[in-house]
């Protein structure tokens, strides 16, 4: 009976803890995939997908728009544990499959090919064009443990995660370059 409280307290730090470390970087590793949906479901929406001379009026870019929406959908989230990348942090790229292979959501092999440029043309009878966000961030433990073993991602320091969202695109001719020049 003298060893029920010593049981305990070894249950409850060796394994409740952890488990509730875990719990809290599952959750904010879903607050981040839903600020990846959301930055992609906002850049698909964008009048244009880049714009790399803006002037003073303009509406904002696809790439600027997913880089504050996500960051904005992490701040709303309560994402204080949550730190996206400041410099390459959202990433946003042209996703073209052929209509013969309409699958969006496979590697730029073959059908699909990636740009992260402007588009020089656009063509909408043969091609799907989407938009693909990947937003990448470091996410804090709720209890950081010493490093009595080394550096452990997750239980000691921060945990790096990258979420991807991806949506089609509503207006294909936004992702053309204006005047026929761009990569892509």
């Amino acid at each position: 009976m003298l060893e029920l409280p010593a049981a305990l307290s070894i249950l409850l730090v060796g394994l409740l803890v952890p488990l509730l470390t875990l719990a809290t970087i599952g959750i904010r590793v879903s607050f981040l995939n839903a600020a990846a949906q959301e930055a992609a479901h906002a850049a698909s929406r964008a009048n244009v997908f880049e714009n790399s001379n803006p002037q003073p009026g303009d509406l904002p870019d696809a790439k600027t728009v997913a880089r504050n929406q996500a960051q904005a959908t992490v701040q709303a989230l309560g994402g204080g544990g949550i730190a996206i990348d400041s410099g390459s942090g959202v990433n946003t790229t042209i996703l073209i499959s052929k209509i013969t292979n309409p699958n969006p959501f496979e590697q730029p092999t073959g059908g699909v090919t990636a740009s992260d440029h402007m588009l020089r043309s656009v063509d909408i009878a043969n091609n799907v064009y989407s938009v693909r966000v990947t937003v990448t961030a470091k996410i804090d433990p709720i209890f950081k443990f010493p490093r009595i073993f080394g550096d452990i991602p997750g239980l000691t320091g921060p945990f790096a995660v990258s979420a991807v969202g991806q949506e089609m695109v509503e207006h294909p001719q936004s992702l053309q370059q204006r005047g026929g020049v761009g990569g892509g």
